[in-house]
């Protein structure tokens, strides 16, 4: 027929597994047709439409429309998270010569921790576009905080001056956990490998 393409299989099986249950059918004849016409822009949704008919459709509504916020949102993020994802990685780079001199390795738990840091605000950021408040900036801003976090600690790595600061700050994370659990605990701090 117009409009599609006809894929005939025969003498097979189709098998599903969802879950703990697994799903086996065989058959003789099998008819899938496939249609060759694109779906329209209604039937696409958001995630579906292209970077200009993001911005078109945003355009369309006007910045005084409830739903204007959620293109704009979508339309920032498919080039805030990419470079995004750069720019922690980059971040990286400058966290793992923390503390190269010492025993200490710090380049993990502080990347580790520039990820979920860089998520919490990525999460405000897309909470404060979605009231309508500044949609482009507020999806921007992690990647403008963790890059200048970024090129601060390669400034510094590559004139080999280190983070003495940050150096000291993760040196006193133990003490603090401790106080923390013995304000918690009573007054009793655990022991490692005791009861």
């Amino acid at each position: 027929r117009d409009g599609l393409a006809t894929l005939e299989l025969s003498d097979g099986s189709l098998h599903r597994a969802a879950a703990a249950k697994a799903q086996t059918i065989a058959f003789q004849r099998y008819r899938l047709e496939i249609p060759l016409h694109p779906p329209t822009m209604g039937q696409l949704g958001r995630s579906g439409m292209t970077q200009s008919a993001l911005l078109t459709t945003a355009a369309e509504l006007g910045p005084g429309h409830p739903h204007y916020p959620r293109y704009m949102i979508e339309y920032h993020q498919r080039l805030a998270l990419p470079l995004g994802s750069f720019i922690l990685t980059v971040l990286g780079l400058g966290l793992s010569q923390i503390g190269q001199g010492s025993r200490l390795a710090l380049g993990v738990p502080l990347g580790l921790a520039s990820f979920v840091g860089y998520y919490i605000l990525l999460t405000a950021g897309k909470s404060l576009a979605e009231s309508g408040q500044w949609p482009a900036a507020a999806i921007w801003l992690p990647n403008l905080l963790f890059f200048l976090l970024a090129a601060h600690l390669l400034r510094r790595s590559a004139l080999e001056l280190g983070n003495p600061w940050l150096e000291r700050a993760f040196l006193l994370l133990p003490r603090v956990i401790r106080t923390l659990q013995a304000r918690f605990t009573g007054g009793k701090p655990k022991l490692r490998g005791g009861p």
